[in-house]
């Protein structure tokens, strides 16, 4: 044994030193497009397996405990300073270890490079919940993003914990609530925080819409910023009571400030109709908070009285009653589509950002406001289908989009996205 994993390390030590030579060597600059997309592809192949043998070892370090040898206090510790990353990235990874021992799906699919580190994580920590839904959350994390995935683990995790589980679980985040903040040595303060979920889902209703608003101020005078940007610029507007001032962005010419009350906040809450009568959940039903994630039903029945929540009831409401043939889409119908469509519905995009209503069949051609002929797409898309031509056909689960003849690729073009953990979501 001790001979073999000689003649290993050895191995290890002659790839690496050519890796050495390839990176030191490579000049992007001098490659195409698809050349340049097939070496990313590759490397993002080797990092999984890299990522996956890693896990392995450390987890041999964990159970031999020689972690305490070189003076860690555990395996967490060790291998984070190992890597350089944070605790809990590292626990994370252990766990993916621990799950590829007892999922062979799992580890077969890390090995041959076809899921990612993240993804993996995803499917370990559902998977040890119940390891009969190993085959599903691969097939999910094989052709849908990683959102999906995370949507899926969820569902799989809540359908096998009981509502005394779920209890247990939210009073833990509960106690566990924080803000830390501290001064960067840039200069930049900054923080971070935990709250429960439905707490967290107020906290956005009220910065999301600022940020959106943000957004559209910044795009009239020409500046668009990252999404990320305009979320802190919002959170400092509501804290202050500032928001709904149309301040332009640095450098944008100066504009009448006008500040007026923020409307009144909503979260959107989903649940199947047979768990709301039940009581609980079973696989395959869910209770969440759009854009938040799997919430205790306890929490759903807290909030019912509560004037600012809508509330998602799949057959709660026969939305497919409601056609018209006017552009003004009714309330029910907006929040029938928040429901269904969670992010853009474009095959490789998962852009949740400033989603916008669209008519698959225009109403100037005939086409009715009706859950079947609307879907919601980022604006990036949104734009490609309204100005260039392209268009979005099928349904949940079945979307295709398709380029006019002649049409230049976009991102997010084709039947969805590639194979292999390499592949990045589409969107503005």
């Amino acid at each position: 044994m001790l001979e073999e994993g000689t003649v290993l390390g050895e191995a290890i030590d002659r790839l690496d030193a050519l890796l050495g030579e390839i990176t030191a060597g490579l000049d992007p600059e001098l490659l195409g497009g698809a050349e340049a997309a097939r070496l990313a592809r590759s490397f993002a192949g080797f990092k999984s397996r890299c990522g996956a043998l890693e896990g392995r070892l450390a987890r041999r370090v964990a159970t031999t405990r020689h972690f305490l040898a070189e003076g860690y206090r555990s395996p967490e510790s060790w291998l984070a300073g190992e890597t350089g990353e944070s605790t809990g990235a590292a626990r994370t990874a252990l766990l993916t270890a621990r799950a590829c021992g007892e999922l062979a799906g799992l580890q077969s699919a890390l090995s041959a490079g076809e899921i990612s580190g993240p993804q993996a994580a995803e499917v370990a920590r559902a998977g040890l919940a119940d390891p009969a839904a190993e085959a599903e959350l691969l097939q999910v994390a094989r052709t849908g993003s990683l959102q999906d995935l995370r949507a899926k683990a969820d569902e799989v995790e809540a359908a096998v914990r009981s509502r005394e589980d779920e209890e247990r679980r939210y009073a833990r985040v509960r106690a566990n609530r924080h803000l830390r903040t501290w001064r960067h040595s840039d200069g930049s303060f900054q923080g971070r925080f935990s709250l429960t979920p439905d707490d967290g889902a107020w906290l956005m209703a009220a910065i999301g819409e600022e940020a959106d608003r943000l957004f559209d101020v910044g795009r009239r005078h020409g500046r668009p910023e990252r999404r990320e940007a305009y979320l802190a610029d919002a959170l400092v507007a509501v804290a202050s009571g500032a928001g709904g001032t149309d301040r332009p962005p640095a450098g944008a010419p100066a504009t009448v400030h006008r500040c007026r009350p923020g409307p009144d906040r909503t979260i959107l809450l989903r649940i199947d109709l047979e768990a709301l009568v039940r009581g609980s959940l079973a696989r395959g039903e869910e209770c969440s908070i759009d854009g938040v994630g799997a919430v205790p039903i306890s929490v759903l029945e807290r909030y019912l009285e509560t004037a600012r929540l809508r509330l998602a009831v799949t057959e709660g409401c026969d939305v497919r009653s409601i056609v018209t043939f006017s552009r003004v889409i009714p309330r029910a119908l907006q929040t029938a589509l928040a429901f269904r469509d969670r992010t853009c519905v474009v095959p490789g995009c998962s852009s949740t950002f400033h989603l916008e209503i669209d008519h698959i069949v225009e109403v100037n051609r005939g086409g009715p406001t009706s859950l079947a002929n609307l879907c919601r797409l980022c604006r990036y898309h949104h734009s490609l289908k309204s100005r260039h031509g392209y268009r979005i056909e099928g349904g949940p689960g079945r979307w295709r989009w398709l380029r006019p003849p002649g049409g230049r690729p976009s991102e997010g073009d084709g039947a969805g996205p590639g194979p292999g953990p390499g592949r990045s979501p589409a969107g503005p």
